[in-house]
């Protein structure tokens, strides 16, 4: 039978273990609830808060996703983008932010280079002169147009960095905002997540247990933390450093996995000891 267990800050299901099998016991109470004169009332009252519940979440989802990157999006394009551009433009040949920009520019100048070269050796004369020098000249031009492609774009991108940092930070105070002023719809949203995964069955709720710490803290979710690692600190501007990279995959999925395993032991085995038996048959 699952109740509900009232928390200073949520509503939380818990279930109730017994000499008496749970189905044998929801189908007596299934039964008894039939002759009780406020059964319908009851299935009303609860499904309309059911309904407010659901609203609430969708609302409040909506809300706490898509305002913060609106404003931000409008403040990156109307303020931080022209601000930047500005402030860059005063410091005349600027084009890195970092030396990982700079390796990454100059590897792919001298893939570029190595491609003239290879195609130039195909298609060159050697018996006459004049054509050499003009495949040299050629050469040398195309090779200058792409060193100022490359500065061009890679000078964009630490524009782009730049106003990322502007825009991610207001837009996370933006989103701290909406939170601290909608407390009430924060803890009907808390609620109507676990009210849904503890309503879940015990294979449901065990095979999503499972592919969240497979994703996050499993065998190959090092390679996903390195990708994702790498994408923001792109993103931010910052030097992909193999060794935070490395140094954090190393120390953040343990950290994760502990923290999954002491909720499993401490609240998980409590609430619902059946899920806890489905997730190690199915994890073994």
């Amino acid at each position: 039978m699952k109740n509900w267990k009232f928390t200073a800050n949520s509503f939380v299901v818990f279930e109730k273990t017994g000499l008496i099998p749970r189905s044998i016991y929801k189908f007596f109470q299934n039964l008894l609830n039939q002759f009780d004169p406020l059964y319908e009332y009851e299935i009303v009252k609860n499904f309309r808060i059911t309904k407010y519940q659901t609203l609430v979440f969708f609302r409040y989802t909506l809300t706490v996703l898509f305002i913060p990157l609106i404003f931000a999006t409008l403040c990156k394009k109307a303020i931080f983008v022209p601000a930047v551009n500005n402030l860059w433009s005063k410091y005349d040949g600027k084009i890195f932010l970092n030396s990982t920009q700079e390796h990454r520019a100059y590897e792919e100048l001298q893939e570029y280079n190595n491609e003239l070269v290879f195609h130039n050796l195909l298609h060159s004369e050697n018996n006459n002169v004049w054509k050499v020098t003009s495949q040299k000249n050629i050469y040398q031009h195309a090779l200058k147009l792409k060193a100022q492609e490359l500065a061009e774009e890679y000078s964009n991108e630490s524009k782009e960095a730049i106003s990322n940092v502007l825009t991610d930070i207001t837009s996370l105070l933006f989103f701290v905002n909406i939170l601290l002023r909608n407390q009430r719809q924060f803890l009907l949203f808390r609620s109507f997540i676990e009210e849904s995964f503890y309503g879940l069955s015990d294979t449901a709720r065990a095979f999503l247990i499972i592919m969240f710490t497979d994703v996050f803290v499993g065998f190959h979710s090092s390679h996903g933390w390195e990708i994702f690692l790498e994408y923001v600190l792109r993103h931010f501007g910052f030097p992909e450093s193999r060794e935070f990279i490395f140094a954090f995959v190393a120390t953040l999925p343990v950290i994760l996995d502990a923290m999954f395993k002491y909720w499993v032991f401490r609240y998980l085995n409590r609430l619902s000891p059946s899920t806890v038996a489905t997730y190690k048959t199915m994890n073994e």
